[in-house]
């Protein structure tokens, strides 16, 4: 419960300047299923979060990002650099 206040206080905060995190904690709170009643399990690709040496940035830990991808049939939410 405590986990669930701290997460809508951060999405709060951030809202102010980045209005759609404020609608994070709906898809990655306690209570939401991994799955919907009409989806089957997938395996996630996999990718080296690691940034070269010399680029910028900081990879996937860079930004928030909601990722639909080439050929892939599911939607990642990417998030303080892990995916949701």
């Amino acid at each position: 419960m405590a986990q669930d206040s701290a997460a809508k206080g951060k999405a709060k905060a951030a809202s102010a300047s980045r209005p759609l995190m404020a609608q994070l904690p709906r898809f990655t709170a306690a209570d939401v299923p991994a799955l919907g009643p009409a989806e089957t399990a997938v395996e996630l690709p996999t990718w080296d979060p690691a940034v070269p040496p010399g680029m910028p940035g900081k990879g996937i830990a860079q930004h928030p990002m909601l990722y639909i991808g080439e050929g892939y049939n599911k939607i990642l939410l990417v998030n303080d650099g892990k995916v949701a």
